[in-house]
């Protein structure tokens, strides 16, 4: 029996937020540089165990720069950690069109299924550093701070969550609109969207209240930043 619902299954979607002002950018701003492979992984190398781990999970970048010559965007702030995050899933969608108080509105119930959530790192830092005692020096520490708090499994967990929490979408629909598998999608789509974007958010406080407590790296961590 035709109880009015249509379904749709195998739907993908995809996003990804990046921190970074000039995206798609085929040169590197003036004076700087991304770290080499070989540089890298001398770099990895030499990481002790805990941030070694940061690395991988955060998967971590380095890019260098000249501090005699340092980009306009470095004459302020000596070190910067970019996030990027990409997040996939795959939704099978079924909906029904109804009528409620004389508008046409549609119930739309998405299943979720292969949800990924991938965060990568850039962390922007003065040339000078790079030698023996890099891990020790207090800027380098602070930077991957803020590695610390996006690899935090927390995050990941309320976006997940907050997917699979998701039972029904109600929407009214706008007069002329076709309800079809695309205009569906959409309306998914700018769900997850908004939860994904409510999870950024709590990472960017975050972020702001590790640079406002240390003074950006040059006071020391207060004891149990991370507890909380």
């Amino acid at each position: 029996m035709d109880n009015g619902w249509k379904f749709l299954r195998g739907l993908i979607g995809c996003a990804t937020w990046c921190a970074l002002a000039a995206a798609g950018m085929t040169q590197e701003p003036r004076g700087q540089r991304s770290a080499r492979s070989e540089e890298r992984d001398a770099i990895v190398a030499a990481a002790p165990p805990e941030l070694a781990g940061l690395i991988e999970v955060g998967a971590v970048q380095f890019v260098f720069y000249d501090s005699h010559d340092p980009p306009p965007e470095r004459q302020r702030y000596p070190a910067e950690t970019r996030f990027d995050v990409r997040y996939r899933y795959r939704s099978t969608n079924r909906w029904h069109v109804y009528q409620a108080a004389g508008r046409r509105r549609v119930a739309i119930r998405p299943a979720f299924e292969k949800i990924t959530w991938q965060p990568s790192h850039t962390i922007h830092l003065p040339q000078r550093l790079v030698g023996p005692e890099f891990y020790a020096e207090p800027l380098v520490r602070h930077e991957f701070d803020h590695v610390r708090i996006s690899v935090q499994p927390d995050f990941e967990r309320r976006f997940r969550e907050g997917i699979a929490e998701l039972e029904v979408i109600d929407r009214t629909v706008p007069p002329g609109q076709t309800v079809d598998a695309a205009w569906v999608e959409q309306q998914v789509r700018c769900h997850v969207e908004d939860l994904f974007w409510q999870t950024l958010q709590l990472i960017e406080i975050r972020y702001r209240e590790l640079d406002r407590v240390t003074d950006h790296g040059v006071q020391p961590l207060p004891a149990g930043f991370f507890a909380r």
